[in-house]
């Protein structure tokens, strides 16, 4: 996510939503079957090996759910939740009263 954020140039909300993998120090690495999907072909000919997360279609399929907040100028903060993962979050600034 962080990657996508600093590197990509993505939204915190995209960033949130996008497919994920998890390398583990192994010779292959767990991913969700979208990111298999989107970026299996570029990636394997450079030589990685992709183990599918879970059983496809299943919350297993799925690398955690996450939520963020990001500070922005002026002391902004955008708050974000998974929009599917897990059956979907929500995410919210509480402020003074």
């Amino acid at each position: 996510m962080l990657v996508n954020r600093i590197d990509t140039g993505m939204t915190i909300e995209e960033a949130i939503a996008a497919p994920r993998s998890s390398p583990r120090n192994t010779a292959s690495v767990t991913s969700e079957p979208e990111f298999i999907t989107a970026y299996g072909a570029a990636l394997t000919a450079l030589g990685h090996t992709f183990v599918p997360a879970g059983d496809a279609f299943t919350s297993r399929a799925q690398i955690g759910a996450a939520t963020a907040i990001e500070f922005g100028p002026g002391g902004r903060m955008t708050a974000v939740a998974e929009p599917v993962r897990r059956g979907g979050g929500s995410a919210k600034v509480v402020q003074k009263e």
